[in-house]
């Protein structure tokens, strides 16, 4: 095969559980150079391979999967109708704000495959492979909860003659604002799927792999939705002649802040086995 030095980075990202095939006589990572694959089986042979300064991030040879989404934004509670007077003329208090949507659970990562790679004659320097399979997606923010509804009016008062026969009634409390929605559940991290094996000329050639696996971390929980604010304070009827206003009322109380969504666990790295041909 004949020699490779890329001159950028080597990236793989194919569909899962295909392949990528690198062969090589001489593989040469210069500076910032490094390969790594995506939800991608990787088979590198090659005769030597040589390492020359630093790949400037993780590994040399980076086995990975690929994180999932995050959950979707929700809508927040409803308002409801202001209402009017109850049968003593008094107005009615306003009903509570809807709860906000309870955020969505973010989506599962796609794991990291298997590798293969095989150095057939020498190594110069110290390849690092590393892996960590697909980070888990994070829950969405729960929706904030509606704004309570505004407390009703009170009941106009009437008089007859010189004299209040109805007096006018007192207003309405505002409703209470909704609750903020639940916060998405976190998806776990996703386990790594198949070994990676890497093959070396020589006993004392494994000293010249540093191998990484990590594990995958789940995605963070999705926070709970704000709260809604109370409803407004309703308005007193008007008295009229010989007809004290109705009397006024408060504003409501705001709802509370959603639960923050449920956390989720790690996933499990490759098991990275070095063997030698003799």
């Amino acid at each position: 095969y004949a020699n490779f030095t890329p001159t950028a980075p080597v990236i793989y990202d194919k569909a899962p559980y295909s392949k990528a095939i690198l062969n090589a006589g001489t593989l040469t990572l210069n500076q910032g150079i490094y390969i790594s694959a995506y939800r991608t089986s990787l088979q590198v042979c090659v005769d030597e391979f040589v390492r020359n300064g630093t790949s400037g991030t993780h590994g040399d040879i980076n086995i990975l999967g690929a994180t999932g989404a995050n959950g979707g934004q929700v809508g927040d509670g409803g308002q409801p109708a202001i209402q009017g007077w109850g049968a003593d003329g008094n107005g009615l208090t306003g009903l509570s704000g809807g709860t906000g949507n309870a955020g969505q659970t973010g989506l599962a990562g796609t794991p990291s495959m298997d590798a293969t790679i095989n150095i057939y004659k020498n190594i110069t320097g110290t390849i690092t492979v590393y892996n960590c399979s697909g980070t888990g997606g994070s829950g969405s923010q729960g929706g904030k909860g509606g704004t309570g509804g505004q407390g009703g009016y009170g009941r106009p008062g009437n008089n007859w003659g010189c004299y209040c026969e109805v007096p006018a009634g007192n207003a309405g409390q505002g409703g209470v604002g909704g609750n903020g929605g639940t916060g998405g559940a976190a998806f776990d991290g996703i386990n790594a799927f198949g070994n990676i094996y890497v093959n070396v000329p020589t006993n004392a050639l494994k000293a010249a792999i540093k191998a990484v696996p990590t594990p995958s971390n789940p995605g963070t929980p999705g926070l709970g939705g704000g709260p809604g604010a109370g409803g407004g304070q309703g308005y007193g009827g008007p008295g009229g002649k010989n007809c004290a206003n109705g009397g006024p009322s408060t504003g409501g109380a705001a709802g509370t802040t959603g639960a923050t969504g449920a956390v989720a666990n790690t996933g499990t790295a490759a098991p990275i086995i070095i063997n030698s041909y003799s």
